[in-house]
């Protein structure tokens, strides 16, 4: 009965916010329940936290990024219970954190976005995330685990991260490049009294100034 209900209270958010995540949730729950796999109340209800979580930022302008990184360890934790295998994330954060906010949701859904266009791979690749205070920029580095058809798949879906982009408006900039390893993307807020030519530069910090989180 408890599953039920907290199914129906997802079906009932579900077009409000982030409708792509929340269909793939909804189908990796429903598989979950047709297997009889022990973890899908967990799964039903941290999909259930996640929603409010996203519907209670939905409305502001600028997040901190730590808040953000708090949402997208939970996501991680979700895709471990469809997948019954932890995904590789690791968070750096340099700088102080304060100075780096960005819209809400922004670091979630390209995640989010990931997961989703990479779910039919047996093995998800590793991402390592780091957070600038000193550049104001986040930048993602996926990296090519070598399974077969993932370095195609990648190469998709950066050729997608445009249709993110213009889902923040003009916002922030979301670019990409592609590396030995696989890519690096780099989201920064966007500033009009910066010139288009600074945007997309990765900035480098020393060493002793990033911490993991």
């Amino acid at each position: 009965l408890r599953q039920e209900q907290l199914r129906q209270g997802i079906d009932e958010k579900m077009t409000k916010v982030q409708p792509a995540m929340l269909l793939y949730a909804i189908e990796h729950i429903e598989k979950m329940v047709e297997r009889s796999a022990k973890n899908v109340t967990s799964a039903i209800a941290l999909t259930s936290e996640l929603l409010h979580e996203v519907m209670t930022c939905h409305g502001e302008k600028q997040r901190p990024i730590t808040k953000e990184i708090d949402l997208v360890r939970k996501l991680v934790s979700l895709v471990s219970l469809f997948r019954e295998k932890e995904p590789e994330v690791e968070f750096f954060l340099s700088g102080d954190p304060a100075r780096l906010r960005l819209p809400p949701l922004v670091l979630f859904s390209f995640v989010g976005f990931l997961y989703r266009h990479l779910d039919h791979h047996d093995t998800l690749p590793e991402i390592n995330i780091e957070a600038s205070g000193f550049s104001r920029m986040v930048t993602i580095q996926v990296l090519d685990n070598g399974a077969k058809g993932i370095t195609e798949s990648l190469e998709s879906c950066m050729q997608s991260i445009k249709q993110l982009e213009g889902s923040f408006g003009a916002q922030v900039t979301i670019t990409y490049e592609t590396r030995h390893y696989g890519c690096s993307v780099f989201i920064r807020k966007r500033n009009p009294n910066e010139e288009r030519q600074r945007q997309g530069k990765t900035f480098y910090q020393p060493a002793d100034v990033v911490h993991r989180m």
